[in-house]
């Protein structure tokens, strides 16, 4: 079973090096990411302190966990009007 809490780490793009919170669905069965900002502009302890928010919220809301994408107002208006 994976772990239901968030992880901190970091993914290189385009050369620039970004913090990243990573999560496990449990209804999808995926991994969720969220870039949080540049490393070079955000220290690690501001970076521990948005994952502890980050799991906070999803532990308080957890049908926040397996929120999808949402649908833009073109797609809407396609598919329901």
């Amino acid at each position: 079973m994976a772990s239901t809490g968030v992880t901190l780490g970091t993914k290189k793009a385009k050369g620039i090096l970004y913090r990243e919170l990573r999560w496990h669905d449990p209804k999808s069965g995926k991994h969720r990411a969220a870039t949080i900002g540049r490393a070079a502009e955000l220290s690690l302890r501001k970076a521990e302190k948005l994952r502890r928010l980050k799991e906070a919220d999803l532990t308080s809301s957890p049908h926040r966990r397996s929120m999808g994408r949402v649908p833009t107002l073109n797609d809407y208006v396609n598919d329901y009007i």
